[in-house]
């Protein structure tokens, strides 16, 4: 048995018995007496569950696959992506539940419920990233403590759920490990932060229950955000061991669910002290035997309500929600609450200044220090130094690896430091002069943002009196705003006053009845989400005319205006309206260079690289007015295959292999400058193996420091990843055809960090299709062939469509799309082209390729999921179509 440290003086880290229930146990057959027809998962309870297979209805094996089956078919098809990782024993734990149930005929209080946890939970069996790619992989020695307790309690950990990258925002669930998770109930927005995953999950029915973390906003904010009941329980009542801290004397962990019942039944299972968190010594005595007695319908009858109007009538506050709010207030009082409005705090704005202690970068260390020798990282100043984050933590990052370390050693516990034990004890002591039992307000004051909105009223009210108090805050569904989106109601109780938090959410709840499912996102096989070859096309394509009759091989769409590409016999071609008309810009005697590479950052300034030797890189700033020569070798041999940047500073060239190592070049200014990388910088190179310089799509980057390149032309096919902008390589084989110098991987794109696509064959056989593309979903480690619902034939270039599930595979022999993140591919109306490329807002592309042939294409429907996840109609009008093509079917260009 293995023991995590002590806690120091401010991080409390755990002593456990790991218990798993075993994934090698055998699959017992299914009972005889389970009724056939699958059961629905949508909004179903934990109740439910039980008295289903109670009954002979349900298995957990059969639960498990339902609720499998709906990630596979809605999470990166929808554009959700709130999935990390999907825990693979998840079948066999099952199994051995259902064994377990035969045999005893008893359910444990949880037994076979599946539950999203978090990817900051310690989880023995599965990686835990905190959303960090500086986790990346990385296996804890043993469970957090909560995550034991409901394993315990026979819960399946079913999946880990994507955050905002350390926890740090309460905006906007993004993370370097997983990308940007969206709101189930408009995927054009936020789910908040940094629970989004959870919250998303739970809402859309990924699972039955979740698990979050809140140190000042991230249970009870995505859960307002998603229409689910969060709880934040009073500081000490549930233990913080095995959870990556933000700032610990805040941070509590606690259920996400649908209902008040069900979130109860996981509060139930994870509280209670735990030695390897002392201040959990503070809920000794203080925790009843159940808290389910407490689930009374009539609880609000004599209730004390306080409304602190602090929070309600802010200058941003939405209308909307504080109608919501004057709402819950009548249906309270309707119920027989006594309201005490205002419910006021005296000193509140004087009591809550300064209350924040930058605790990260103390916290995060023991805690990697806890993961033991086998953590990737084990200080935080490694962490900034490796780039592995999100570009927009970089600040916060750095702060915190500068804050004074003598100011920090003076914050105590919640329980022990005289600024917290001050505004408790006033809060506290308001609650008993006015005789309040509890007192609510909006959890947010403001519907979600759309994602890339950081400049609109936020609304949070969550940052300050739970967090800073120790006392718990129940978030409860309290309606919809501007039809669909979801608003939370937040309560806030006394110290360990959970039983009368429940009685009063739980007597809400079942009066008013707010919670509704996401639309988008129903119960499988109602019609929509399952059959992906019955959506028209999306895309529409008009044919644009080229100033050149050229082959073009390369193609940047920088804004939905502007657009560059470049080919063979010095061919540069620019639009900055739309390719209304392009422009010629060449290289003054480049008229015979073929230029295959091309980087551009926007409609002025761009850079293009020949394919051959001697070999050339050219860079303009003025549209192609004028080109100034970067980079000349002359050396035999040297030979650039792509070109890509992170931005307008970093980019990576790569080519065939010279003096026995893969040829790469980096720049750190632009462009104006080329280094070579060191020669072990990529692995050897196999007898025969290179890059193909096809459609500069050999090569493909993701945030700040991802990259990968495709290979090809040796025994195998190879995709080599970096998560550190190149400084290092690691190779993993790809099932795209090889063996022959014409065969291989020709084009990449990654849609997140953890989603891509290689695509290739043999460019003498347009028809070849066996081993033609392949798919990865843990950001390059492992790769799987598409199999008979793939692409149709050779293809060079692959993109996604930015903010969507769509994507699209181009060659010169034909196309495919998919619209169902590569699930399902169909022949798409498109051909003679070598690249296609979509400008940033995803509105607009481009293809590209043989006899100057450049089309535009049009895309239809909203952002943030296909239409097949959406249930929208984006059929297009008659006069986009050309009638020769039957319906459903992509628009045509000859």
């Amino acid at each position: 048995m293995r023991k995590r440290r002590s806690f120091s003086a401010a991080v409390l880290l755990i002593g456990l018995t790991l218990v798993l229930i075993s994934s090698c146990a055998e699959r017992p057959p299914i009972a005889h007496s389970v009724q056939p027809g699958p059961f629905p998962v949508v909004e179903t309870t934990i109740a439910e569950i039980h008295k289903a297979m109670k009954d002979g209805r349900l298995t957990a094996r059969a639960l498990v696959q339902a609720y499998l089956a709906r990630i596979e078919a809605y999470d990166q098809p929808s554009g959700l992506n709130a999935i990390v990782v999907i825990n693979p024993a998840a079948l066999a734990t099952a199994d051995a539940l259902d064994a377990e149930f035969r045999r005893t005929k008893k359910l444990r209080p949880l037994h076979g419920i599946p539950v999203i946890v978090k990817d900051n939970y310690d989880t023995a069996d599965l990686p835990t990233t905190a959303g960090s790619l500086a986790l990346k992989g990385s296996v804890p020695p043993d469970d957090a403590f909560q995550v034991r307790k409901l394993r315990e309690a026979g819960a399946i950990i079913l999946a880990k759920s994507n955050m905002a990258e350390w926890a740090f925002s309460p905006y906007l669930t993004e993370s370097s490990i997983a990308g940007v998770t969206r709101n189930p109930y408009d995927l054009e927005r936020v789910p908040a932060g940094s629970s989004g995953g959870t919250a998303a999950s739970i809402a859309a029915s990924f699972g039955a229950v979740g698990l979050g973390t809140d140190t000042g906003n991230s249970i009870r904010g995505p859960s307002s955000h998603c229409a689910l009941v969060g709880i934040r329980s009073t500081m000490g009542l549930t233990s913080r061991d095995g959870i990556a801290p933000l700032y610990l004397r805040n941070d509590v962990g606690g259920p996400m669910a649908r209902t008040i019942e069900d979130a109860v039944r996981v509060l139930e299972a994870i509280a209670g002290p735990d030695p390897a968190d002392p201040i959990t010594e503070m809920s000794r005595g203080k925790i009843p035997k159940s808290y389910l007695p407490f689930l009374d319908k009539n609880g609000l009858k004599g209730a004390r309500i306080g409304v602190f109007r602090t929070f309600i009538e802010t200058k941003t506050a939405d209308p909307q929600i504080k109608a919501l709010v004057e709402k819950a207030v009548a249906d309270m009082k309707a119920q027989g609450a006594e309201i005490v409005d205002p419910f006021v705090i005296p000193d509140f704005e004087a009591l809550t200044k300064s209350l924040w202690c930058d605790m990260f970068k103390h916290d995060v260390e023991a805690y990697l220090a806890s993961r033991g020798p086998t953590a990737p990282f084990h200080t935080l100043a490694d962490i900034v130094r490796s780039g592995l984050y999100v570009p927009a933590n970089e600040r916060r990052l750095k702060q915190a690896l500068a804050a004074d370390e003598k100011e920090t050693a003076k914050c105590l516990d919640l329980y022990h430091d005289p600024r917290n034990i001050k505004f408790r004890e006033a809060v506290l002591k308001a609650m008993a002069e006015r005789k309040v039992d509890a007192f609510i307000y909006p959890t947010w004051s403001n519907p979600p943002r759309k994602i890339g909105d950081m400049e609109s009223p936020a609304g949070d009210n969550s940052q300050i009196i739970p967090p800073h108090t120790g006392l718990p805050g129940f978030n409860i569904p309290m309606g919809f705003t501007y039809g669909n989106l979801p608003a939370g109601l937040q309560i806030v109780g006394k110290l360990f006053g959970e039983p009368e938090l429940i009685r009063i959410a739980y007597s809400y709840e079942q009066t008013t009845k707010h919670r509704r499912p996401p639309e988008r996102f129903p119960e499988l096989g109602e019609g929509r989400g399952t059959k992906a070859d019955a959506e028209p096309s999306p895309f529409t394509l008009e044919l644009q005319k080229s100033p050149v009759e050229t082959s073009f091989r390369a193609l940047r769409a920088v804004s939905s205006s502007a657009a560059w590409a470049s080919g063979s016999r010095g061919a540069i071609c620019r639009t900055t309206d739309g390719g209304k008309t392009w422009e010629s810009v060449l290289v003054p005697g480049g008229d015979k260079l073929d230029f295959r590479m091309l980087a551009a950052f926007d409609a002025d300034r761009a850079l293009v690289a020949n394919a051959g030797s001697p070999g050339f890189i050219y860079k303009t700033t003025d549209g192609g007015k004028n080109w100034k020569t970067v980079l000349r070798d002359d050396r035999p041999g040297f030979f650039i295959d792509a070109l890509v940047f992170w931005d307008d500073k970093r980019g990576l060239a790569i080519g065939d292999p010279i003096d026995g190592a893969f040829l790469a070049l980096a720049t750190e200014d632009g462009g104006e400058t080329w280094r070579p990388l060191p020669k072990d910088r990529l692995p050897a190179p196999l007898k025969g193996e290179a890059f193909f310089a096809a459609s500069n799509s050999s090569l493909a980057v993701q945030g700040r420091t991802l990259v990968w390149l495709g290979s090809g032309g040796g025994p195998a096919s190879r995709v080599f990843a970096s998560l550190d902008s190149g400084r290092s390589f690691r190779p993993a084989p790809a099932p795209v055809t090889a063996g022959m110098s014409t065969r291989g991987i020709f084009g990449l794109a990654f849609r997140t960090p953890r989603e891509g696509f290689a695509v290739g064959g043999d460019y003498r056989e347009m028809d070849f299709r066996d081993g033609i593309a392949a798919a990865t979903h843990d950001g390059g480690e492992t790769w799987q062939p598409l199999g008979p619902a793939g692409v149709s034939g050779f293809r060079e270039g692959v993109a996604f469509v930015p903010n969507r599930s769509w994507v699209l595979a181009v060659g010169p022999g034909g196309s495919d799309e998919s619209l169902d993140n590569g699930r399902t591919w169909r022949p798409f109306a498109l051909d003679s082209c070598h690249v296609v490329a979509f400008a940033p807002d995803g509105k607009f592309g481009w293809a590209a390729g043989n006899k100057g042939k450049i089309v535009r294409i049009a895309v239809k429907g909203r952002a943030f999921g296909s239409p097949l996840a959406r249930g929208l109609n984006t059929r297009a009008s008659t006069a986009e179509v050309d009638p020769r093509v039957k319906p459903g079917a992509p628009a045509a260009v000859k």
